[in-house]
């Protein structure tokens, strides 16, 4: 077997497990995450982690479901295979880009609260969102660079 294929099949082997962890931390933090979003009080830094996993395991939930069928029908040999990845782009920016950024965001503002809570200094969270702007600019100008070139 093709070092290709072995790496398909351990990942694909990886799959259920991913997808049943997940459940699990869905399980155990959605229902604590949404009393903290009921709550009319605003979010403690205990809060806003609970949210980060909450959104992160959804998000990592969903990505590894989708992506299973792709996977799945590249290590059979299925004629659809092409059309599944060229689809998953649509799956990654809800799944995978956009839970990143609001779970990274919550985790993010948690870490912020207690810091600040227990007297240490914190960057404003804005220096991080500036920074992913400016690096996705250069990204998105290298990128069109090397496509222009």
């Amino acid at each position: 077997m093709d070092p290709h294929k072995v790496a398909e099949f351990i990942s694909l082997s990886l799959t259920s497990p991913s997808l049943v962890f997940s459940l699990l931390i869905i399980w155990h933090f959605l229902p604590a995450a949404l009393v903290e979003l009921r709550s009319r009080r605003q979010l403690d830094y205990k809060g806003w982690m609970i949210l980060g996993v909450a959104v992160s395991f959804i998000g990592k939930f969903l990505d590894n479901l989708y992506w299973a069928i792709p996977w799945s029908s590249s290590y059979i040999g299925s004629e659809n295979t092409i059309v599944l990845f060229n689809a998953g782009v649509f799956f990654n920016i809800p799944d995978r880009q956009l839970a990143t950024v609001i779970a990274g965001a919550c985790h993010l503002k948690s870490i912020y609260l207690l810091r600040k809570q227990v007297g240490k200094p914190t960057p404003p969270l804005w220096m991080a969102v500036q920074a992913s702007i400016i690096l996705a600019m250069i990204h998105l100008f290298v990128l069109e660079y090397l496509k222009r070139n």
